[in-house]
């Protein structure tokens, strides 16, 4: 690719001070949602897949401090999604910055210096995570000790995370109580116990919710929940596992995870 190749473009992201919340195509989706009012004509419109509609849906509202997206079934009429006020709010605001930023972009192509070195430094700050859980969540406290940090995190309602982590990586990240972390598990880190029965187990974390999609594949299914405290979770469950916790959607369930099994992300 030749240097002449490589323009400025860029887009405009809701922010939080440290963690990414909207990339340009979610936004894309929330735009859309916002004018059909229905997950499935947005998703369409976007071109993308109706579970992955539902996928970027849970994202945005696991790494906003509010939710920005709202979404209801049945009722008078019909169901639907719709932004919340607050999520139409910052679209809107977002919207109108992004005709001014694109204006001024307009005149930088010639400030690129060397751009191969360029496009391969930004593809490394845009990297994605293959984690399939991603929550944002306050450091609530966190002890030191002489190889691993034990941390609390506060994710939402009243739901908490216990994370483990070296002590090297904490300090390298210079967590403290009150930072803002994402923290990411992978589906199959998570396991499913049916119903709310308080149940003695290794695991430190018992996060409660209901089931709100079953997608079952040739070996495991997919499983997703809303947690009480207002996030959304995902769980790979084995066929034979899933047939023996008799799950369905609304079907209240507990999810273990092991602090170790928690990986920390900040932003720079």
């Amino acid at each position: 690719m030749s240097d002449s190749s490589l323009q400025v473009q860029a887009r405009l992201q809701l922010h939080d001070g440290q963690q990414g919340i909207v990339e340009a195509q979610r936004l894309q989706l929330l735009h859309a949602i916002d004018q059909c009012g229905s997950i499935n004509a947005a998703a369409k419109a976007v071109g993308i897949s109706y579970k992955t509609a539902w996928d970027w849906v849970d994202t945005i509202n696991n790494l906003s401090p509010q939710p920005l997206v709202l979404r209801s079934t049945g009722g008078k009429q019909g169901g639907g999604t719709r932004l919340t006020e607050h999520g139409r709010q910052m679209l809107h605001s977002l919207e109108r910055l992004q005709r001014a930023y694109d204006q001024l972009l307009a005149d930088t192509s010639g400030l690129l210096g060397n751009p191969e070195q360029l496009r391969h430094s930004l593809r490394m700050m845009t990297m994605r995570t293959s984690a399939r859980n991603q929550l944002l969540g306050t450091v609530v406290s966190i002890q030191h000790g002489a190889v691993n940090s034990d941390l609390l995190l506060d994710i939402g309602g009243a739901d908490r995370l216990y994370v483990q982590i070296t002590r090297a990586s904490a300090e390298t990240m210079a967590l403290a109580a009150g930072s803002e972390v994402v923290a990411l598990i992978k589906a199959s880190w998570v396991t499913l116990v049916a119903g709310d029965d308080n149940i003695r187990s290794s695991a430190q974390n018992c996060l409660r919710g209901e089931v709100s999609q079953l997608l079952p594949g040739a070996v495991n299914a997919e499983v997703s929940l809303n947690l009480d405290g207002g996030r959304s979770l995902t769980a790979i469950v084995p066929l034979p596992a899933l047939t023996q916790l008799e799950l369905a959607p609304g079907s209240r369930v507990q999810a273990w995870i092991n602090p170790s099994h928690i990986l920390l992300a900040i932003g720079l």
